[in-house]
């Protein structure tokens, strides 16, 4: 009993004129379907070669850390008012910026007997790197009377980030002095904190 495969291959050969026999039929339908298969298992395969390569990719990342020496600031000069006279009346003040200028008002004298200059710090670290300084806003110096109140004058402006050069970088702090004809005579001090940190 013959296949409707084979049966199907006759029709063909009948529709273009070429008879065939039942056996070379039976041949010829049997190299096809091996074709066939043969075909689609290479297709299949193909496909999935593809798909695979296609669903996946990679690539390679990278990673790095900069270790830097941490930040320090070591004192300097101090905040030197030097030797005044008060005032015969009334007050006045002393005031010494950080770049060294010094000004006063009032009958207050300045004397040459000691020195009068800002405060330096020298701020060391990762040469190249940013860094901000803090500074209380005013600070009281201690003595036989009552108080005196100095308004400290940072060189460096807060917000404003400074360098730190090869050797490290100088920074100043001024301030400001106000002085009573009423102070009581003798030597007044204090100290105030500085900090210092990577931007």
């Amino acid at each position: 009993m013959r296949s409707e495969a084979e049966d199907f291959l006759r029709l063909i050969a009948s529709r273009v004129a070429i008879p065939l026999p039942f056996k070379r039929v039976s041949v010829l339908l049997k190299i096809i379907l091996q074709t066939a298969v043969v075909a689609g298992a290479l297709t299949f395969s193909l496909v999935g070669a593809a798909s695979a390569f296609v669903g996946s990719a990679s690539t390679s990342g990278s990673a790095a850390a900069n270790v830097i020496p941490p930040i320090n600031i070591a004192a300097g000069d101090d905040l030197a008012f030097g030797a005044i006279v008060r005032p015969l009346s009334g007050s006045g003040f002393v005031r010494i910026k950080p770049d060294g200028t010094i000004t006063k008002s009032g009958t207050l004298v300045l004397l040459n007997s000691l020195p009068r200059h800002p405060s330096s710090f020298l701020v060391t670290g990762s040469v190249g790197a940013q860094f901000t300084m803090d500074v209380p806003d005013s600070i009281d110096l201690i003595g036989p009377g009552l108080p005196m109140s100095v308004l400290l004058l940072p060189g460096l402006d807060p917000g404003i980030p400074g360098t730190i050069a090869g050797g490290g970088t100088t920074v100043k702090v001024g301030g400001f002095l106000s002085i009573s004809a009423l102070q009581s005579i003798g030597l007044y001090t204090g100290t105030f904190p500085v900090t210092v940190q990577y931007n």
